[in-house]
This record gives C-alpha cells, structure tokens and sequence, in this order.
C-alpha cells in the first residue's frame, strides 16, 4: 500500500537531462523522508525505438553505479535496489535486454546527506 510520500516513476522513457529535471521536481515536491520507487531498464547506452507503438520512444539504459550516483547527486538515500527480470525468460520473445533495476529511495535533507557520506 503506497502512502502520500510514496512517488512512482517510470524513467526508463527519459533522456538525461529530463531525469535530473524530474528527479530534482521529486525531490522538491517530498517532503523529508518521502519515499520515491521507479524502475529502469539495465544496460548501457540509449536507444530510439518504434517497436510496439506507432511512434518512435526513447530508452536510456543504466547500470546501478550510475543510478546511486545519480539519486545521491539528487540527494536521495537508495533504500532498496533489486536487479531481475520482470517476466520469465519464456515470456520474454525479443532478444533484447530484459532485466530491469527496481530502486526504493527516500528523500534526505542534503546536509544530512552530507553527514551520511563524511561518517
């Protein structure tokens, strides 16, 4: 059951720059120890794709260094983060990479962030 703090976030159709756009407008809008979970395509590297849809997505694909590097930029404290993927490999009829990184994180004030990272 998700609370009011809980933000869900689906990323994996955004480029760069929208992602630290949209994490910094989480961040602005959680308030201290809001939860955020999403999840995001595993692997390296972006992709434009027309596959499925009648018009063309963008993927980008990240690993989970980059991730945890990117949500402590945005200070957000990783909670929980889980490599898998989200169908059995039978499901899965494309060739493509299908494991997914699920990530929980919570909201911190940047000066205890801060503090987390100088203990």
């Amino acid at each position: 059951m998700k609370s009011n703090n809980d933000v869900t976030l689906e990323a994996y159709e955004q480029n760069f720059d929208e992602f630290d756009m949209i994490l910094h407008k989480i961040y602005n809008s959680l308030p201290v120890g809001g939860v955020l979970s999403f999840s995001v395509k595993d692997g390296e590297g972006e992709l434009w794709y027309s596959g499925k849809l009648s018009a063309p997505r963008y993927f980008k694909y990240w690993n989970e260094a980059a991730l945890r590097h990117k949500l402590q930029a945005h200070h957000f404290n990783v909670m929980y983060s889980q490599l898998a993927s989200p169908f059995p490999v039978t499901y899965n009829t494309t060739k493509t990479n299908t494991n997914w990184h699920y990530m929980v994180c919570q909201k911190v004030l940047a000066t205890e962030f801060s503090a987390k990272e100088k203990a």
